[in-house]
């Protein structure tokens, strides 16, 4: 019997100490840290803001960590305020991030875990789309630093714009290609983008198509252009009018937003002239001046300029008023050519005429034309007489005068002489008319 007891006393010492020993040798196995980014909020995060990242640090090993370490290693579009601190799941305080951005979370038991929430920003110009995000992790001291990324999307900004409208002035009745410009200026993709336009009145159309037009996407600072073909009613007053445009978008998860811009459209702008040459007589011409647009011009001024051909021997420049679309009026020049008779033999030298005016936007314009001029007087002589024929060709016809009235001036000095000669020899004028009288 005391055999037997001794037996067992001693097998249960053996198992106790085995136990003992088991128990210490799971307690001394391997810890084993993990690291999940748990959420984020808002979401998606937004750039300018500051975004709360939470993350779960958890010991899956065997064994105890005993002095786990983070460590938050942010880059663009993240950072860290000054003085930032972390929050401890179930903890009052909230510990420092330290000048190496570690944060020492201490001892982690095996099979344990903990919540840390790092509160970063996020830069004003952060792309729209998935950002990523590191953080490391030790066990203790004597482990390496273990490097675990996480994605973090964010939600891009709104920037949408009408940045331009080209061109920004049409005339009266004529179609004109106008070209919008939408810039992209915020940091989020736009998708199903629907562009349209319209004008209160009816007064400015689309022409060929209607008006509105669909574009797919506009990325970040991208612009793109939307052409349309545009004509204002004939009879519209010139002045600014008033394009409303309607834009809407999705953007980010499939959120529809919509913007209203107003534009300005100018109607009227430059006119459109035509010079002829309409009469002409010795050393002066008379030019025809047609307003052959749709915009009145005011203020008008003709003026022949310096150049090589011709030379203005009075006034070179001659105001005639306010020209309306249809009408014409004359104007006139003393000239004379530069050129000699054996350079306008055949050629056809060409007048130079600028016209001055007012447009309907209260802007002094400048048109030059050039009028087919085939001869005119040469720059007279030590007499004061011309040397050539004056020959032109206007939109009337072609016509002809004399330049120097030679024929008239001939005339004139053969019929002098003629008396002259007469009264001198009139005594025998008159033997000879009574001898021919005696002979019949």
């Amino acid at each position: 019997m005391m055999q037997h007891a001794k037996g067992l006393a001693f097998a249960s010492l053996l198992i106790l100490l085995l136990g003992s020993a088991m128990a210490h040798a799971y307690n001394s196995g391997a810890a084993s840290i993990k690291v999940s980014l748990l959420s984020y909020s808002p979401y998606p995060a937004e750039p300018g803001k500051h975004a709360t990242l939470t993350f779960k640090v958890e010991n899956d090993g065997s064994g105890d960590a005993t002095d786990v370490r983070l460590k938050l290693s942010p880059e663009y579009p993240f950072s860290l305020d000054a003085n930032a601190t972390v929050k401890v799941k179930n903890s009052a305080t909230s510990i420092p991030v330290g000048d190496d951005m570690i944060v020492s979370l201490g001892k982690l038991p095996s099979a344990e875990y903990t919540l840390i929430e790092y509160n970063v920003r996020v830069a004003d110009g952060a792309l729209e789309g998935s950002q990523e995000v590191q953080v490391w992790h030790q066990p203790s001291m004597s482990d390496v630093w273990i490097a675990d990324r996480f994605d973090v999307s964010v939600q891009g900004l709104e920037g949408l714009e009408v940045s331009d409208v080209i061109p920004s002035t049409i005339a009266p009745g004529k179609p004109t290609g106008v070209i919008f410009i939408l810039k992209n200026s915020g940091t989020a993709y736009l998708r199903n983008v629907a562009f349209t336009w319209a004008e209160k009145d009816n007064k400015i159309l689309p022409l060929g198509s209607g008006n509105k037009k669909y574009i797919e996407s506009i990325g970040p600072a991208e612009s793109v252009q939307i052409p349309f073909t545009l004509v204002a009613d004939p009879g519209v007053s010139s002045g600014a009018y008033t394009l409303s445009t309607d834009i809407s978008y999705v953007i980010g998860y499939n959120t529809t937003k919509s913007l209203n811009v107003n534009v300005g459209m100018f109607v009227g702008g430059a006119g459109d002239f035509e010079v002829g040459l309409q009469d002409a007589q010795a050393g002066s011409v008379s030019l025809s001046i047609a307003n052959v647009g749709s915009n009145p011009a005011t203020s008008v001024t003709v003026r022949i300029p310096d150049q090589d051909d011709f030379a203005v021997t009075g006034s070179s420049s001659s105001f005639i008023g306010n020209l309306n679309p249809g009408d014409f009026t004359l104007a006139s020049f003393q000239l004379a050519s530069r050129l000699r008779n054996n350079q306008t033999q055949g050629g056809r030298p060409l007048l130079k005429v600028e016209i001055i005016y007012t447009d309907t936007s209260g802007s002094r314009q400048t048109v030059e034309k050039q009028v087919d001029i085939r001869s005119l007087p040469a720059a007279t002589n030590q007499n004061g007489q011309g040397a050539q024929d004056f020959q032109g060709q206007g939109r009337n016809g072609q016509f002809q005068r004399s330049g120097s009235g030679y024929n008239l001036v001939a005339i004139g000095v053969v019929g002098i002489v003629l008396i002259a000669v007469l009264f001198r020899y009139r005594s025998k004028v008159k033997g000879l008319i009574a001898r021919f009288r005696k002979q019949r």
